[in-house]
């Protein structure tokens, strides 16, 4: 494995571990997010509870399925027409045998036989449950029937723990049936617990997650605080966190695989590369000697005087001379690719390279019937650079036009400006098909137009490289015009 590579799969996998951390921590603030949310949720509603315990305070329902003693007359708090008899006042509503809600504005209470009643006896305040002589037979039933309570020293009624349970479990499981409750309540001046649920005792010290006071605004009543704790609250949303990380598990398993099968691809597709480089290097150059062979015979055959001989020693040469260059041309291209192709520069006349690289090919060009028309720069035009890589690349935009235009014009103009040489090839025909165009000088890629000639595709690659390496360039100038204009620019 190369250094690129090593580069690239290292980037990969520290990608991939911070992709992973992001979706942890984003898991963990997920949840975080969740538990702040349900905790403002239970604040709001225990905030309601806490103020409906408060009116209740005064309040006491009893429904009447026992025999009730004979108790004091009483009147409705505050009905219409009738004022307060003393602060002992009541409110009472009961429920008919066929179920309807009813409210009276006085009567005498009655034994359970006749109807099925609610009693909800609401006092300007509640007595105190010492023994006190001066209660009435109803104040006295009262205080002995109302059992689940809590007081001070004083006698002071201070929290109903059967009602207060079920409100505070209530507004939680409401918004959370599986949550688990710890919750106090203590005097806040003396800061002395007086009551605690079953999952807590009283010296339990909590981590509440809620706090609020009871009876505040009461100066009848000692002031209460409560403190509650959703201890399973971590629990209760954790499943969404492990979704998450299971997916960031997941996420990462399936990516180290494909990373590695990626980079295994790779590396069988570079080892491939090079031996076919290798390869490449070492048929040219045992083609090389076949072809020298050839030409030699060529040769010979075209010094005959027999007209059958020489026209075969042409076309014999011709094809070598195609075969030649065919050879070069992968091999340089191989050098350019491993980095190994050594420029021979020199200061160079291109107009002269032009105009020699023209007339070579003005008779082959007639015999297809293409014109050549040079419209060089009457000044000298000097760059730096290796005459005979140049020189095939001036070939391959001849070439190039005969094989694949179906021009009948080629135009050849120069011009110097701004410190750069401008070389530009336009014909009249046919035209670079615009999927063509986006990859017409990469490596192997040949016209797929109709009417285009099979070739090496590396004619207008090669001239790509070596004018790069020339400090130059080339591009298909986008013209909407008919035929094709290749653009060379080389530093003077």
């Amino acid at each position: 494995m190369n250094n690129k590579l090593f580069l690239f799969v290292s980037v990969l996998v520290a990608s991939l571990l911070g992709l992973m951390l992001m979706l942890i921590y984003w898991g963990n603030k997920s949840v975080e997010l969740r538990e702040s949310l349900f905790i403002d949720q239970v604040n709001i509603a225990v905030d309601q509870m806490v103020s409906d315990l408060e009116e209740d305070y005064y309040c006491f329902d009893l429904h009447a399925s026992i025999a009730l003693p004979k108790l004091d007359s009483f009147y409705i708090a505050n009905p219409p027409g009738i004022s307060d008899t003393d602060k002992r006042n009541l409110e009472l509503t009961y429920i008919t045998s066929e179920g309807q809600k009813k409210t009276f504005t006085r009567m005498p209470l009655m034994g359970p036989s006749h109807m099925q009643m609610l009693l909800r006896f609401e006092f300007d305040d509640i007595p105190k449950f010492k023994e006190d002589s001066s209660l009435s037979n109803f104040e006295m039933f009262v205080r002995n029937s109302y059992e689940p309570y809590v007081t001070d020293g004083n006698g002071i009624r201070l929290i109903d723990t059967t009602r207060f349970d079920s409100l505070l479990t209530a507004c939680v499981t409401r918004l959370y049936p599986e949550a688990i409750l710890n919750y106090t309540v203590s005097l806040k001046d003396e800061n002395k617990v007086i009551y605690a649920n079953n999952h807590s005792g009283l010296d339990t010290e909590l981590n509440p997650d809620v706090r609020s006071s009871i009876y505040k605004n009461d100066s009848n009543i000692p002031e209460l605080l409560l403190l509650l704790e959703v201890i399973n609250k971590r629990d209760m949303f954790s499943g969404e966190a492990w979704n998450i990380y299971l997916s960031a598990v997941l996420l990462a398993i399936i990516s180290i695989v494909l990373i590695f099968y990626l980079t295994r691809i790779q590396i069988q597709q570079r080892n491939l590369l090079k031996i076919q480089k290798d390869f490449v290097h070492g048929i040219t150059h045992e083609f090389n000697t076949p072809i020298s062979n050839i030409k030699l015979v060529a040769q010979s055959l075209l010094k005959s005087e027999d007209e059958k001989l020489k026209k075969s020693g042409s076309i014999l040469q011709e094809e070598g001379n195609k075969l030649q260059t065919g050879i070069n041309l992968v091999l340089t291209t191989a050098l350019i690719e491993k980095n190994e192709l050594l420029l021979q520069k020199e200061n160079i006349d291109l107009k002269e390279l032009i105009r020699k690289t023209a007339e070579r090919n003005k008779s082959l060009l007639s015999r297809s019937g293409i014109d050549l028309d040079l419209k060089l720069d009457p000044n000298e035009l000097y760059t730096k650079g290796d005459i005979f890589h140049l020189e095939n690349v001036f070939q391959n935009l001849i070439t190039n036009v005969k094989k694949h235009s179906g021009a009948n014009l080629l135009c050849i103009e120069s011009e110097q400006s701004n410190g750069h040489l401008t070389i530009r090839s336009s014909d009249n025909g046919k035209g670079i098909d615009l999927p063509d165009r986006k990859k017409i000088f990469e490596k192997f890629e040949r016209r797929k137009s109709k009417g285009a000639k099979n070739g090496y595709g590396l004619g207008l690659y090669y001239s790509r490289m070596i004018l790069e390496l020339h400090g130059g360039q080339i591009e298909l100038s986008d013209f909407n015009q008919i035929g094709s204009v290749f653009s060379i620019r080389l530093p003077a």
